[in-house]
């Protein structure tokens, strides 16, 4: 287990149009923080989002799934950030899953 405290908080909306996980790599490189929403950590030198999203058609039906690349804001988009000291998340591949796992 990994503990730190939180030093800031960044909370971002994001615009009609913007791709959203592009927006969120952008705003973790500048501010050095997590999404929680799973993780951000460093896979191969670089943040890697692991993101989980819920969201509702007009008529209010509700999907969820992870967000990937191509996903376009299509009203708003709020986030929020913490940025913690002392704690590194890194991705490291697991031989045996065959997957990029935290390295705890």
């Amino acid at each position: 287990m990994k503990e730190g405290k939180p030093v800031r908080a960044v909370v971002e909306r994001l615009r009609r149009g913007e791709d959203e996980l592009n927006r969120l790599n952008q705003i973790v490189r500048e501010n050095g923080g997590f999404v929680e929403c799973r993780d951000v950590s460093l896979k191969q030198g670089e943040p890697s989002i692991h993101a989980h999203i819920a969201i509702a058609d007009n008529e209010g039906k509700a999907y969820r799934g992870y967000l990937m690349a191509g996903c376009i804001v299509s009203a708003t988009f709020e986030v929020a950030i913490l940025v913690y000291e002392d704690i590194d998340l890194v991705s490291e591949l697991d031989s045996g899953a065959k997957l990029f796992l935290l390295d705890s």
